[in-house]
Protein backbone atom coordinates (compact mmCIF):
# COMPACT_ATOMS: atom_id res chain seq x y z
CA UNK A 1 0.00 0.00 0.00
CA UNK A 2 1.30 3.33 -0.62
CA UNK A 3 0.30 6.98 0.75
CA UNK A 4 1.14 10.07 -0.45
CA UNK A 5 2.65 12.87 1.58
CA UNK A 6 2.93 16.32 0.42
CA UNK A 7 6.03 18.13 1.79
CA UNK A 8 4.42 22.40 1.68
CA UNK A 9 5.88 25.64 3.02
CA UNK A 10 4.01 27.22 6.25
CA UNK A 11 2.34 29.78 4.19
CA UNK A 12 0.74 27.06 1.55
CA UNK A 13 0.16 24.59 4.60
CA UNK A 14 -1.99 27.27 6.36
CA UNK A 15 -3.69 27.73 3.52
CA UNK A 16 -4.68 23.78 2.87
CA UNK A 17 -5.85 23.10 6.69
CA UNK A 18 -8.22 26.48 6.09
CA UNK A 19 -9.61 25.36 2.80
CA UNK A 20 -10.00 21.46 4.23
CA UNK A 21 -11.57 22.89 7.53
CA UNK A 22 -14.16 25.27 5.52
CA UNK A 23 -15.11 21.78 3.87
CA UNK A 24 -15.08 19.46 6.56
CA UNK A 25 -17.89 19.08 9.32
CA UNK A 26 -17.70 22.14 11.50
CA UNK A 27 -16.83 21.79 15.28
CA UNK A 28 -17.39 25.24 16.88
CA UNK A 29 -20.33 25.88 18.00
CA UNK A 30 -19.71 29.43 18.78
CA UNK A 31 -18.28 31.06 15.58
CA UNK A 32 -19.21 30.46 12.04
CA UNK A 33 -15.94 31.54 10.67
CA UNK A 34 -12.65 29.18 9.98
CA UNK A 35 -10.43 29.62 12.64
CA UNK A 36 -7.17 31.03 11.53
CA UNK A 37 -4.02 28.84 11.00
CA UNK A 38 -1.10 28.09 13.53
CA UNK A 39 1.17 30.99 13.50
CA UNK A 40 4.35 30.54 11.85
CA UNK A 41 6.51 33.76 12.46
CA UNK A 42 8.70 32.99 16.14
CA UNK A 43 7.16 29.37 16.80
CA UNK A 44 7.07 28.55 20.23
CA UNK A 45 8.94 24.33 20.86
CA UNK A 46 5.73 23.19 20.89
CA UNK A 47 4.21 24.76 17.75
CA UNK A 48 7.54 23.30 16.39
CA UNK A 49 6.98 19.66 17.56
CA UNK A 50 3.35 19.90 16.22
CA UNK A 51 4.37 21.67 12.83
CA UNK A 52 6.51 18.99 12.07
CA UNK A 53 4.13 16.57 12.89
CA UNK A 54 1.42 18.09 10.68
CA UNK A 55 4.18 18.41 7.87
CA UNK A 56 4.32 14.48 8.24
CA UNK A 57 1.07 13.76 7.59
CA UNK A 58 -0.94 16.70 5.45
CA UNK A 59 -2.20 13.89 2.77
CA UNK A 60 -3.81 14.84 -0.37
CA UNK A 61 -6.77 13.12 1.13
CA UNK A 62 -8.89 12.53 -1.76
CA UNK A 63 -5.84 10.63 -3.76
CA UNK A 64 -5.63 8.05 -0.86
CA UNK A 65 -7.93 4.83 -0.76
CA UNK A 66 -10.45 4.42 1.87
CA UNK A 67 -8.99 1.03 3.20
CA UNK A 68 -5.51 2.35 3.41
CA UNK A 69 -6.60 4.80 6.59
CA UNK A 70 -5.78 3.13 9.69
CA UNK A 71 -8.95 4.53 11.35
CA UNK A 72 -12.05 6.27 10.14
CA UNK A 73 -13.18 8.07 12.77
CA UNK A 74 -10.44 10.34 13.01
CA UNK A 75 -10.88 13.93 11.73
CA UNK A 76 -8.55 16.90 11.98
CA UNK A 77 -9.76 19.95 14.01
CA UNK A 78 -8.29 23.34 15.90
CA UNK A 79 -7.26 22.67 19.07
CA UNK A 80 -4.83 24.08 21.09
CA UNK A 81 -2.22 22.52 23.67
CA UNK A 82 -1.19 23.55 26.75
CA UNK A 83 2.35 24.88 27.99
CA UNK A 84 2.16 24.32 31.20
CA UNK A 85 -0.05 23.17 34.48
CA UNK A 86 -2.94 25.23 33.72
CA UNK A 87 -6.63 25.76 34.81
CA UNK A 88 -9.81 25.37 32.81
CA UNK A 89 -12.13 27.76 34.01
CA UNK A 90 -16.02 28.63 33.79
CA UNK A 91 -15.47 31.97 32.94
CA UNK A 92 -12.78 34.47 31.11
CA UNK A 93 -11.60 35.67 34.79
CA UNK A 94 -8.92 34.20 36.99
CA UNK A 95 -11.94 34.69 39.71
CA UNK A 96 -14.05 32.17 37.99
CA UNK A 97 -14.35 29.18 39.41
CA UNK A 98 -12.27 26.36 38.47
CA UNK A 99 -13.93 23.25 36.69
CA UNK A 100 -10.70 21.58 36.77
CA UNK A 101 -6.66 21.41 36.45
CA UNK A 102 -4.45 20.13 33.40
CA UNK A 103 -0.85 19.72 33.21
CA UNK A 104 1.19 20.78 30.50
CA UNK A 105 0.77 18.81 27.12
CA UNK A 106 -2.80 18.37 27.14
CA UNK A 107 -5.01 18.75 23.88
CA UNK A 108 -7.85 20.09 24.04
CA UNK A 109 -10.96 20.79 21.05
CA UNK A 110 -10.77 25.08 20.34
CA UNK A 111 -13.95 26.30 20.24
CA UNK A 112 -13.59 29.91 19.90
CA UNK A 113 -10.76 32.62 20.72
CA UNK A 114 -11.07 35.92 22.35
CA UNK A 115 -8.46 38.43 23.32
CA UNK A 116 -6.79 36.48 26.32
CA UNK A 117 -8.75 33.15 26.79
CA UNK A 118 -9.62 30.42 24.66
CA UNK A 119 -12.93 28.55 24.87
CA UNK A 120 -12.22 24.75 24.86
CA UNK A 121 -14.29 21.48 25.00
CA UNK A 122 -13.19 19.80 28.29
CA UNK A 123 -15.72 16.43 29.24
CA UNK A 124 -18.24 17.74 26.86
CA UNK A 125 -17.84 21.35 29.44
CA UNK A 126 -17.18 24.26 27.92
CA UNK A 127 -14.76 25.97 29.76
CA UNK A 128 -12.08 28.89 29.11
CA UNK A 129 -8.46 28.57 29.54
CA UNK A 130 -5.72 31.53 29.45
CA UNK A 131 -3.41 32.48 26.40
CA UNK A 132 -0.79 32.37 28.58
CA UNK A 133 -0.69 28.87 29.28
CA UNK A 134 -1.40 26.95 25.89
CA UNK A 135 -0.75 27.54 22.47
CA UNK A 136 -2.82 26.26 18.65
CA UNK A 137 -2.12 23.19 17.35
CA UNK A 138 -4.08 20.92 14.81
CA UNK A 139 -5.61 17.98 16.72
CA UNK A 140 -7.97 15.09 16.36
CA UNK A 141 -11.52 14.23 17.44
CA UNK A 142 -13.35 10.94 17.17
CA UNK A 143 -17.05 10.39 16.67
CA UNK A 144 -16.60 6.58 18.15
CA UNK A 145 -17.63 5.86 21.76
CA UNK A 146 -15.13 5.49 24.52
CA UNK A 147 -14.70 1.24 24.60
CA UNK A 148 -12.71 1.35 28.32
CA UNK A 149 -9.37 2.76 29.40
CA UNK A 150 -6.09 0.87 29.94
CA UNK A 151 -3.37 1.25 32.42
CA UNK A 152 0.12 1.51 31.05
CA UNK A 153 2.42 -0.46 32.72
CA UNK A 154 5.73 0.25 30.69
CA UNK A 155 6.51 3.79 29.14
CA UNK A 156 5.09 3.75 25.37
CA UNK A 157 5.14 5.81 22.17
CA UNK A 158 2.22 7.14 21.15
CA UNK A 159 1.97 6.96 17.19
CA UNK A 160 0.65 9.02 14.66
CA UNK A 161 -2.47 7.38 13.35
CA UNK A 162 -2.12 8.23 9.53
CA UNK A 163 2.05 8.35 9.39
CA UNK A 164 2.09 5.51 12.19
CA UNK A 165 5.36 7.53 13.68
CA UNK A 166 6.08 8.42 17.19
CA UNK A 167 4.78 11.71 18.47
CA UNK A 168 4.74 11.74 22.11
CA UNK A 169 6.19 9.12 24.92
CA UNK A 170 3.50 8.17 27.71
CA UNK A 171 5.30 7.39 30.43
CA UNK A 172 4.71 4.03 32.39
CA UNK A 173 1.76 4.47 35.26
CA UNK A 174 -0.25 6.67 33.01
CA UNK A 175 -4.11 5.82 31.84
CA UNK A 176 -5.32 6.29 28.33
CA UNK A 177 -8.87 6.19 26.74
CA UNK A 178 -9.32 3.59 24.18
CA UNK A 179 -11.54 4.12 21.10
CA UNK A 180 -10.98 1.53 19.18
CA UNK A 181 -8.69 -1.31 18.29
CA UNK A 182 -7.15 -4.10 15.70
CA UNK A 183 -5.26 -7.32 16.31
CA UNK A 184 -2.08 -5.30 17.46
CA UNK A 185 -2.92 -1.63 18.12
CA UNK A 186 -5.12 0.53 20.72
CA UNK A 187 -6.58 3.49 19.12
CA UNK A 188 -6.25 6.05 22.37
CA UNK A 189 -6.56 9.49 23.51
CA UNK A 190 -3.68 10.34 26.18
CA UNK A 191 -4.06 13.69 27.58
CA UNK A 192 -6.09 14.76 24.42
CA UNK A 193 -3.78 13.59 22.09
CA UNK A 194 -4.81 11.22 19.71
CA UNK A 195 -2.68 8.23 18.56
CA UNK A 196 -1.50 4.53 17.99
CA UNK A 197 0.11 2.45 21.20
CA UNK A 198 0.37 -1.54 21.10
CA UNK A 199 -1.38 -4.06 23.18
CA UNK A 200 1.03 -5.26 25.10
CA UNK A 201 2.16 -4.43 28.71
CA UNK A 202 -1.19 -2.58 29.60
CA UNK A 203 -4.34 -3.26 31.49
CA UNK A 204 -7.55 -2.80 30.88
CA UNK A 205 -9.68 -0.95 33.31
CA UNK A 206 -13.28 -2.33 33.02
CA UNK A 207 -16.52 -1.13 34.28
CA UNK A 208 -15.52 1.08 38.07
CA UNK A 209 -12.27 2.80 39.05
CA UNK A 210 -10.84 5.46 40.34
CA UNK A 211 -8.05 7.85 39.05
CA UNK A 212 -5.99 10.08 41.50
CA UNK A 213 -3.63 12.29 39.85
CA UNK A 214 -1.10 13.64 42.25
CA UNK A 215 -0.02 16.64 40.12
CA UNK A 216 -2.77 18.41 38.95
CA UNK A 217 -4.60 17.05 42.64
CA UNK A 218 -7.62 15.69 40.93
CA UNK A 219 -9.69 12.50 41.67
CA UNK A 220 -11.88 10.92 39.05
CA UNK A 221 -14.29 8.23 39.46
CA UNK A 222 -15.36 6.31 36.13
CA UNK A 223 -18.64 3.86 36.73
CA UNK A 224 -19.26 1.55 33.52
CA UNK A 225 -16.45 3.13 31.53
CA UNK A 226 -17.86 6.62 32.18
CA UNK A 227 -17.07 9.71 34.09
CA UNK A 228 -19.28 9.80 36.93
CA UNK A 229 -17.47 12.09 38.92
CA UNK A 230 -14.49 14.80 38.92
CA UNK A 231 -13.25 16.91 42.05
CA UNK A 232 -10.19 18.74 43.75
CA UNK A 233 -8.59 16.50 46.31
CA UNK A 234 -5.70 16.81 49.03
CA UNK A 235 -2.99 14.25 49.22
CA UNK A 236 -0.12 13.46 51.34
CA UNK A 237 2.47 16.57 51.70
CA UNK A 238 5.91 16.06 50.46
CA UNK A 239 7.37 14.24 54.25
CA UNK A 240 4.18 12.15 53.76
CA UNK A 241 3.27 11.37 50.29
CA UNK A 242 0.78 9.62 48.77
CA UNK A 243 2.25 6.76 46.71
CA UNK A 244 1.80 6.13 42.96
CA UNK A 245 1.10 2.60 41.53
CA UNK A 246 -1.89 0.72 40.88
CA UNK A 247 -4.45 -0.57 43.87
CA UNK A 248 -7.70 -1.80 44.90
CA UNK A 249 -10.05 -0.92 47.52
CA UNK A 250 -9.33 -2.94 50.25
CA UNK A 251 -12.38 -2.35 52.61
CA UNK A 252 -15.23 0.21 53.13
CA UNK A 253 -16.05 1.84 56.62
CA UNK A 254 -18.52 4.22 58.00
CA UNK A 255 -17.84 7.06 61.00
CA UNK A 256 -13.97 6.25 61.70
CA UNK A 257 -12.37 7.51 64.67
CA UNK A 258 -8.94 7.65 64.30
CA UNK A 259 -7.67 9.24 67.95
CA UNK A 260 -4.02 9.69 67.29
CA UNK A 261 -5.51 12.35 65.02
CA UNK A 262 -8.19 13.48 66.84
CA UNK A 263 -10.09 13.28 63.48
CA UNK A 264 -13.21 11.47 62.63
CA UNK A 265 -14.52 10.49 58.50
CA UNK A 266 -18.19 9.48 57.56
CA UNK A 267 -16.22 6.73 54.85
CA UNK A 268 -13.18 5.55 55.10
CA UNK A 269 -11.52 3.53 51.66
CA UNK A 270 -8.37 2.52 51.84
CA UNK A 271 -6.28 1.13 49.25
CA UNK A 272 -2.64 0.65 50.31
CA UNK A 273 -1.49 -0.15 53.80
CA UNK A 274 -2.66 3.00 55.88
CA UNK A 275 -3.43 5.34 52.65
CA UNK A 276 -6.53 5.37 51.57
CA UNK A 277 -9.26 7.71 50.81
CA UNK A 278 -11.79 9.79 52.99
CA UNK A 279 -13.91 13.03 53.75
CA UNK A 280 -12.32 16.14 54.96
CA UNK A 281 -14.93 18.40 57.15
CA UNK A 282 -11.92 20.57 58.14
CA UNK A 283 -10.66 21.46 55.23
CA UNK A 284 -12.36 24.05 53.18
CA UNK A 285 -10.03 24.43 50.31
CA UNK A 286 -9.01 21.87 47.90
CA UNK A 287 -6.68 21.20 44.80
CA UNK A 288 -3.93 24.05 43.98
CA UNK A 289 -0.60 23.00 45.63
CA UNK A 290 -1.74 22.87 48.82
CA UNK A 291 -0.57 19.52 49.61
CA UNK A 292 2.88 20.33 49.36
CA UNK A 293 2.45 22.09 53.00
CA UNK A 294 -0.85 21.36 53.89
CA UNK A 295 -0.97 18.07 53.23
CA UNK A 296 -2.20 15.05 54.52
CA UNK A 297 -0.42 11.99 56.48
CA UNK A 298 -0.57 10.22 52.79
CA UNK A 299 -4.57 10.05 52.82
CA UNK A 300 -6.99 11.78 49.74
CA UNK A 301 -9.15 14.16 51.12
CA UNK A 302 -11.98 14.56 49.18
CA UNK A 303 -14.81 17.02 50.03
CA UNK A 304 -17.37 16.23 52.22
CA UNK A 305 -20.13 16.92 49.03
CA UNK A 306 -18.40 14.32 47.03
CA UNK A 307 -17.44 11.45 49.48
CA UNK A 308 -21.38 9.77 49.60
CA UNK A 309 -21.34 9.60 45.82
CA UNK A 310 -17.96 7.95 45.56
CA UNK A 311 -18.37 5.32 48.86
CA UNK A 312 -21.88 4.28 47.01
CA UNK A 313 -20.81 3.57 43.65
CA UNK A 314 -16.67 1.35 44.37
CA UNK A 315 -16.71 -1.51 46.08
CA UNK A 316 -14.12 -3.46 48.12
CA UNK A 317 -11.59 -4.59 44.98
CA UNK A 318 -12.58 -1.48 42.34
CA UNK A 319 -9.16 -0.64 41.23
CA UNK A 320 -7.67 2.24 42.61
CA UNK A 321 -4.90 4.30 40.55
CA UNK A 322 -2.78 7.15 41.83
CA UNK A 323 -0.44 8.77 39.13
CA UNK A 324 1.79 11.76 39.07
Amino acid sequence: MKKIFVVISPLLMSTLLSANLACSKKVSTVSEEVLPSIPTSEPSKQEEDYSVIVEKYVEAQEEIPEEEKIFDSLERIDCICTTGRVNIREDMSTSSDRITQVDKGYTLELLDEYDEWYQVKYNNRIGYISKKYATRVVGYQTDSIMENMVYVEETKSLRDAYSNEETIKIPAGEVCEVYDQDEKDYLVSYKGNYGLISKDNVTVLENTFVVIDIYTQTLKVYVNNELLLETFVVTGKDSTPTYCGFFRIREKEEDVYWPEFKVKVDYWMPFNRGEGMHDASWRKKFGSDLYKEEGSHGCVNIPKKYITTIYDNVEVGTPVLVKR
